[in-house]
């Protein structure tokens, strides 16, 4: 080890779909595995607080996802929640009653010394925990939740509800031994609000799982732009898709538009006919983050939307790798911050 403490690591999720989730997916479980590969590493955990309802649904898919982990030397449990799912200011006190001593119980078994929450919820749920037990804990909040929750027209800023979940976001940087963001912007944001360390680690995107060799076509006469993403967003709406698909659709009359989310498809359809795209010109999908590699086989270009406001919301997306990495040329929003225009323009991966 020479003079590496040996890390004993318990990943913590909460009210989370461990098994379709792109990030989760995508980053966690290869975080984990590339981990347990470290010398100084002895153990690591994964600790899901889910759903009764999600584990009914999902229950054959968690079991096969514990055997996977376990090949990987990774053990996976899930803990399933009776109590209520949905972290409002009033309930906090129950759940955490709730899953508290479950969440104990890990920590004493694993023997684990460092505690990394993912999400506000988990935070809370770990900031408890390191107090009780001295394990310190990572805060990996993934986003503003606060500001995006008004920004997604849930909440008002000012309101008593956003004011709270801003002292919990500031407690739990203050109390974390690292907090971790998904952007520079971000990891200076955390390190303004107090946060001992705060660091910067972008999204990122098993590329293994990709082949693009077998997907490359010459100048195809009917090109297909795909736009991979949840789409309920404020940022990733299906109007926002619409817009810039009619626009590059004026220089390009037979592009197609393939659409792979996991959105109700006719919630998508109507939106997409409300913003003037016709039925024949396009194309929807659902898939899992398994399927998306084989999905885009058929694609030719893949489309970045941007935020309106790059300079405080820069973006990473999952999907940017993707696209790369099934060798798809990219077609971005300028609003997508210099950070990905740069990388585009410069290494000549789209427009």
């Amino acid at each position: 080890m020479r003079g590496k403490t040996p890390i004993r690591l318990l990943y913590l999720t909460y009210n989370e779909n461990t098994l379709e989730s792109g990030i989760l997916y995508s980053q966690v479980r290869g975080l984990l595995k590339a981990m347990q590969s470290k010398t100084h590493v002895q153990n690591i955990r994964l600790l899901s607080f889910i759903s009764v309802r999600l584990w009914w649904r999902k229950r054959n898919g968690y079991a096969e996802l514990r055997r996977e982990m376990a090949e990987q030397g990774i053990e996976f449990k899930y803990a399933i929640m009776f109590a209520a799912q949905k972290w409002k200011w009033y309930t906090i006190s129950l759940i955490i009653i709730f899953c508290l001593p479950e969440l104990w119980l890990g920590l004493i078994k694993s023997g684990s010394n460092v505690l990394h929450a993912r999400g506000y919820s988990a935070g809370l749920l770990a900031s408890v925990a390191s107090r009780m037990t001295g394990v310190r804990f990572i805060f990996d909040p993934r986003g503003p939740y606060p500001e995006e929750t008004v920004m997604n027209g849930i909440w008002k800023k000012g309101s008593v509800t956003f004011r709270i979940w801003k002292s919990i976001e500031k407690f739990l940087v203050k109390k974390s031994s690292a907090a971790i963001g998904v952007t520079p912007v971000m990891r200076d944001d955390l390190l303004t609000m107090g946060a001992q360390r705060a660091v910067f680690v972008p999204n990122r995107t098993d590329t293994e799982r990709f082949s693009h060799r077998e997907n490359v076509r010459s100048q195809p006469e009917n090109p297909v732009i795909v736009f991979t993403g949840e789409m309920d967003a404020k940022w990733y709406t299906p109007d926002k898709v619409a817009k810039q698909f009619l626009v590059l659709k004026e220089s390009l009359p037979n592009l197609q538009l393939q659409i792979i989310t996991r959105r109700d498809p006719e919630y998508v359809r109507a939106e997409m006919r409300k913003a003037g795209v016709k039925d024949c010109d396009w194309r929807i999908e659902q898939a899992t983050p398994r399927e998306i590699p084989q999905k885009l086989k058929r694609a030719d270009l893949g489309l970045i939307i941007g935020s309106d406001d790059h300079t405080k919301w820069p973006a990473w997306p999952v999907k940017f790798a993707e696209y790369l990495a099934a060798g798809i040329p990219v077609v971005i929003e300028k609003s997508a911050g210099l950070a990905f225009t740069d990388i585009v323009l410069k290494r000549q991966l789209g427009i």
